[in-house]
């Protein structure tokens, strides 16, 4: 196969160099993943390439970033279609969509990664979140080294909060932010063997809260683990706004700030926390 599994635009430019503002950062990306593992920075050389190309990714691009990280070409082209957030073919502007992933990432070539959440604007900025509490249970604390401090981001006028999977079952650290907060966004990769936990500590942090939760779950299979999904957005009385099921789908509903407003002047429960 010559290039993307998808149609791309008939003329594509001939070849493609990242400026020299860009090559550093594509350097630093590649820096923070021990030798081996480099192929982790595929997403943000992507990323950083569309960018540079006003908006949309060329196939010779594509090329560079596998030849940067010594990748097959297919490979990068199976990442490139997959993920929304990339365009192959001019758009006349950009997606403006918020994107937001886990990545494993080191603040130090010698140090331990974080278990990073990764919040990417329309613009290319990025905001970051370190999943406070890693999975004992799983051994992940001897692998990863845990956050210490929190991520909350205006999005459209939409405060959101960040949390990682295990994160959910912590119910004060979700606490202290509510005031601040009309929805929690929380990625996860929770087995389907304690989906029933999932299903239960969603709703308790939506109405404890008086805001909106949107769980994000994985689907398949891995490391012997199957994972239902039930990916869901709940507003801030618990209800269901949306539901996904087992497999990969896309779920939409509204998240209206002035919602949490209208539940919290009406159910002024906050203000007795202590």
């Amino acid at each position: 196969m010559s290039g993307p599994a998808n149609n791309t635009p008939v003329e594509q430019p001939t070849s493609f160099a990242f400026t020299p503002e860009n090559l550093a950062k594509a350097k630093a990306y590649i820096a923070k993943y021990p030798p081996g593992k480099q192929a982790s920075a595929v997403i943000p050389l992507l990323w950083r390439a569309q960018e540079q190309h006003g908006g949309w990714l060329p196939e010779p691009a594509m090329r560079l970033v596998a030849d940067t990280l010594g990748m097959a070409y297919i490979r990068v082209y199976e990442i490139a279609t997959f993920y929304t957030m990339f365009q192959l073919s001019p758009v006349g502007k950009k997606a403006h969509v918020w994107v937001c992933g886990t990545i494993p990432e080191r603040p130090s070539a010698d140090a331990r990664p974080f278990n990073q959440l990764v919040l990417a604007a329309p613009d290319g900025t990025t905001h970051r979140y370190a999943k406070i509490h890693p999975f004992g249970y799983g051994a992940e604390p001897e692998h990863y080294a845990a956050g210490d401090a929190f991520l909350t981001v205006d999005i459209e006028g939409v405060r959101c909060s960040f949390f990682v999977c295990y994160d959910l079952r912590f119910a004060d650290e979700f606490w202290p932010l509510a005031p601040e907060t009309d929805c929690y966004v929380v990625p996860a990769n929770w087995p389907r063997q304690r989906a029933p936990h999932w299903k239960a500590l969603l709703p308790a942090r939506a109405i404890e809260n008086q805001a909106y939760v949107v769980g994000v779950n994985r689907v398949g299979t891995g490391d012997g683990l199957t994972y239902a999904g039930d990916s869901v957005i709940l507003d801030p009385l618990g209800e269901v706004v949306a539901v996904a099921g087992d497999g990969e789908c896309v779920i939409m509903g509204d998240v209206d700030p002035a919602r949490v407003r209208e539940v919290r002047e009406r159910y002024p429960f906050l203000r007795d926390r202590r």
